[in-house]
């Protein structure tokens, strides 16, 4: 069994992330100017996702973090 590893720095503003499996990162991003007009980065492996989202607090950054990671 591999052992997934979850590593969160969360602050007034942003939220970020990394993930990582086996020594090796799996998935990165953050959400940053939380309070508003929010940006959302997702690193994959090799893709790159960006979205501009409406996040007003730090525990809707952290539901969305959850939904990327159900995804993922």
């Amino acid at each position: 069994m591999s052992k997934i590893i979850l590593v969160i720095n969360a602050g007034s503003s942003s939220l970020k992330f990394a993930v990582f499996s086996r020594g090796q990162e799996q998935l990165r991003g953050t959400v940053e100017q939380i309070g508003g007009r929010a940006r959302y980065l997702v690193h994959h492996q090799t893709s790159v996702a960006l979205k501009n989202v409406r996040v007003k607090t730090l525990s809707a950054a952290f539901r969305l973090l959850r939904q990327t990671l159900r995804q993922a």
